[in-house]
């Protein structure tokens, strides 16, 4: 098992490379920032979507989506990030790990 992060900026793709072929991986996040061009605003809604994630052989490319809607309809600035921590079973994979694909809410 290998476990990468990266501070990725929002609709910015990522790669994250693994020492071998990825078997089984899970994506999520440590934490953001979440940077606001205008100097007034009432935030309305934050959500973070790291659904956009692609599997290719030793890689995981990532492209989060970071958004800030406020009561005014104005967005987040392209300068925010977040940081993406991707956990991957690799090679032969440990046969004691079983990530879970699809997380309910």
């Amino acid at each position: 098992m290998e476990i990468l992060k990266a501070e990725v900026k929002t609709n910015e793709p990522h790669t994250f490379s693994f020492s071998k072929p990825v078997q089984q991986y899970m994506v999520g996040f440590s934490g953001y920032v979440l940077k606001y061009d205008r100097p007034d605003h009432h935030v309305r809604e934050i959500s973070v979507d790291l659904s956009n994630a692609v599997k290719n052989n030793n890689e995981i490319i990532v492209t989060p989506q970071l958004k800030l809607n406020d009561n005014s309809g104005h967005h987040q600035s392209a300068q925010s990030y977040i940081t993406v921590v991707v956990i991957a079973n690799v090679g032969d994979g440990n046969p004691n790990l079983n990530l879970i694909p699809i997380v309910n809410k």
